[in-house]
């Protein structure tokens, strides 16, 4: 079996999967730097 396009085939199954985990990791870095900030220890 070539490697090539199995790879090719994850990437693009997983791919956005990947792209919506980074996205939401990003949006509660976001959330949670607010939450510091509003509450000054």
């Amino acid at each position: 079996m070539d490697p090539g396009p199995v790879i090719s085939e994850i990437l693009t199954d997983y791919g956005f999967v990947i792209l919506m985990v980074i996205g939401a990791l990003v949006v509660l870095g976001l959330v949670a730097d607010r939450f510091r900030r509003r509450q000054p220890r």
